[in-house]
């Protein structure tokens, strides 16, 4: 969420908490906007924790990538060597 989105969000939040500390407020509708903020926080946490395996799958990728590099540049120095 972006800061500005935040900011937002908690001026309503502490409206509707001064709301509530004077009766005004629905214990029900608070009820589904927790719902729903629960909800948004599973979504985000699943498509990070996918997000963080692409990237580890991407790295290990360059990782073997790297060592091939240095395991052919090694065999391509022995073999200047022995010419």
């Amino acid at each position: 969420m972006s800061s500005i989105l935040l900011k937002i969000e908690e001026w309503i939040v502490k409206k509707e908490e001064e709301l509530a500390k004077e009766g005004k407020v629905d214990r029900d509708s608070i009820q589904k906007q927790i719902d729903a903020l629960l909800l948004y926080k599973v979504n985000i946490k699943d498509k990070c924790n996918k997000e963080i395996k692409d990237l580890e799958y991407l790295i290990d990728k360059l990782h073997w990538t790297k060592a091939y590099a240095i395991k052919c540049k090694n065999f391509l120095r022995a073999q200047a060597l022995i010419n």
